[in-house]
This record gives C-alpha cells, sequence and structure tokens, in this order.
C-alpha cells in the first residue's frame, strides 16, 4: 500500500519516523509528505495533491488536536468533495482520531498520541487499513471494549486506587487565561450562555461544589468581568 503523510506545521521528523517503524513488514511505503500551513486551503491542496500522487492513504497530522468536524482536517476533507466517516474513538489514548474518505480512498486524521512510539488507537485502526480491511463505524465502537489502554501489557501494569482519606481538602482550578485563537476572534469566555459569560457559569459550578478554595487564572481579557447583568459578581 502507498502512503501519503501529510504534516501540517509539525517541528521535526518524529510523525514520519513513527510510520515508518508502525508500516515496517506490512509492505506499505510513504510515497509522499508535504507539510503546509495549519489552515483549510492550504490542507485540501497537499490532499489533492498526495491522492494524484497515488497514494491509496493518506495521513494527516495536524499542529493540534481536532476539536470537532468542523476544525481544519474535516473542513479541508470536505472541500476536496470527500466524507468525513467517523470522528471519535471510544479508545484511550487515541479518542480524537477522524476517518474519512477523499476519491474513494481512507483517510485517516490522527490523534495527538500517534507521535507516540507507544500502542495506541491509531494503531489498531492503521493497520486494518493496511491489511486491506474496511472500518465501518460499528468496528470502531467495537474497539470500546478493551479501550483503555493505559493499562495493556506494553504499559505500566493496573494500579490499584489509591486510598483516598475522610474529608480530603480538595481545590477547584477554573483555567480562564486563555486568547481562544481557535474561535476566529471572540473570546469563548466570556460568550454568554443563557445571559451569563460561559467562564462564570464555570466558575459557579465550581462554587457550587464543596471544593476549597476555588481558583480563577486569568490573563487574556483579564479586565472583563465575569458578572452578567443584575447579578453579583461570583466570589472565588
Amino acid at each position: 500500500m502507498k502512503i501519503a503523510n501529510d504534516v501540517t506545521e509539525l517541528i521535526g521528523h518524529t510523525p514520519l519516523v513513527r510510520l515508518n517503524k508502525v508500516t515496517a513488514g506490512a509492505g506499505a511505503t510513504i510515497v509522499a509528505e508535504r507539510r503546509v500551513p495549519h489552515e483549510q486551503g492550504a490542507l485540501a491542496k497537499a490532499i489533492e495533491e498526495v491522492l494524484g500522487a497515488g497514494a491509496e492513504l493518506v495521513i494527516v497530522f495536524g499542529a493540534s488536536a481536532i476539536a470537532d468536524r468542523r476544525d481544519v482536517i474535516p473542513a479541508a476533507v470536505e472541500a476536496i468533495g470527500g466524507r468525513v466517516e467517523h470522528f471519535g474513538m471510544p479508545v484511550d489514548p487515541g479518542n480524537l482520531l477522524l476517518l474519512a474518505e477523499a476519491r474513494g480512498r481512507p483517510l485517516l486524521g490522527a490523534p495527538g498520541c500517534a507521535r507516540s512510539p507507544k500502542e495506541n488507537g491509531f494503531d489498531w485502526v492503521l493497520m486494518r487499513l493496511l491489511a486491506g480491511l474496511e472500518v465501518p463505524r460499528e468496528a470502531i465502537a467495537g474497539l470500546g471494549v478493551g479501550g483503555l489502554l493505559m493499562e495493556i501489557v506494553t504499559r505500566p501494569q493496573p494500579r490499584d486506587e489509591p486510598v483516598v482519606a475522610a474529608n480530603r481538602p480538595i481545590a477547584a482550578l477554573v483555567l480562564a487565561a486563555g486568547r481562544s485563537t481557535r474561535m476566529g476572534g471572540p473570546n469563548k469566555l466570556i460568550a454568554e450562555i443563557g445571559g451569563k459569560p460561559l467562564v462564570r457559569i464555570a466558575v459557579e459550578q465550581a462554587l457550587a461544589s464543596r471544593a476549597k478554595p476555588v481558583i480563577v487564572v486569568t490573563g487574556h481579557e483579564r479586565e472583563r468581568p465575569l458578572r452578567a447583568p443584575n447579578t453579583e459578581q461570583p466570589r472565588a
């Protein structure tokens, strides 16, 4: 099988080295590699190029994990007439895998763990595709049985549950310093749901719990209030 490894904005050669190891003995060769900005247009063009070069399988390593079906990688697939077959997998590590089809050939949107030398859900799907097997939604759902790979024999052995002392103090940390760059402009932390900023809702839920203290970490636009109209400022 001929594979196109499409790397977007990644420093180093880790994914390529990883794929060479995984495909060893599987009769597969990497026929093309493209490095492009993590943008829909650039990625769509790169996918079309490697498919035109004869790749029978395309693997996309993104600059960040795929968040949902509207993210850069699935959007690029649909932009060239492809379709998303399945997003998400009940396997950890590997739950943010994307399986798609473009020009009649499979495309994998690799989860972050695909860069790891340890076995993960990406390997399970990739090896099926290298064997020429279809990977329907039912097969991916079935991987949930035994899908907690953190405890397989090639990783540390099953660990005993730690004994937690009664009334042990637990603090809550609300991270609200991000810039929401993936939103393309608006700060999602202050986007309102039901008349309340999203970050305020998170803080109120933390305050309603038994966690003490509740600490809110701010940074970007820290001057923007948590206050919703006609309400008091939450006290953390």
